[in-house]
This record gives structure tokens, C-alpha cells and sequence, in this order.
């Protein structure tokens, strides 16, 4: 692992055990897994805030300090989703059930996504 992370986060849902990590001046998060770095996904268009993994699917999402926020396929990299917010994006939820991501801004407001048309 980089000597500098700024978020770290375990999945260890049906055994995968991978980290998802950042740097403190990265736009990009590394996913790793037994045998040492996977892969890097890019997307988000400022430094990365906050990192989760869902407890169900091969998903990563991840959102910036600049109000962007992607989720991608943990084990492929293909990005899944990409979208963005005028404020902080502080915390986000993924909706398994409807496909929507709830995320609660910096300015106190809540945004829902559908994650399938990109729609706010």
C-alpha cells in the first residue's frame, strides 16, 4: 500500500476481501486485493472524499470533495455510473431495490440519483 492514504476501506462481503484507497491529493482510487494492486479507476473530478463498498454487488462507489461521485464494477473497473453536485457530497446510500443513490450535501440538502438514467 502508498506510505500516504486518506481513506481506506475493507470488502470483505462473500470473502472478496479487497481495500479501496486514495491518497490525500489523488482523483483516483486503487483497489487492492491478496495478490497486491488490481486496479486504478478514475472518474471523479476532484480529490477523493469519501470511499464504500456496498454490503451486496461488485460495486465501489466513491464521491469528491468537488461534488462528483462514481460508482464502478470492483472486479472489471468499468465505470457504472458518473454524476456531480454543486456542494460536499458528506455521505451517500445506494437504494439496491430501485437503483438510486441518496446523497446528503454540504449545504444540508439531500439529492436522489437514479443511477440508471443519471437523472437528479
Amino acid at each position: 500500500l502508498p506510505s500516504e492514504l486518506s481513506r481506506l476501506v475493507l470488502d470483505h462481503v462473500a470473502f472478496r476481501y479487497r481495500l479501496v484507497s486514495s491518497s490525500p491529493k489523488s482523483v483516483a482510487v486503487s483497489v487492492w486485493g491478496p495478490r497486491g494492486l488490481e486496479r486504478v479507476l478514475h472518474g471523479l473530478s476532484g480529490k477523493v472524499g469519501r470511499l464504500h463498498f456496498p454490503p451486496f454487488g461488485d460495486m465501489v462507489i466513491a464521491w469528491s470533495y468537488s461534488g462528483s461521485a462514481a460508482i464502478w464494477n470492483s472486479t472489471s473497473g468499468q465505470e457504472l455510473w458518473r454524476s456531480s453536485a454543486r456542494n460536499f457530497i458528506q455521505h451517500v446510500a445506494f437504494l439496491p431495490g430501485v437503483g438510486r443513490l441518496v446523497g446528503c450535501l454540504s449545504n444540508g440538502s439531500v439529492m436522489l440519483w437514479d443511477v440508471a438514467s443519471g437523472a437528479k
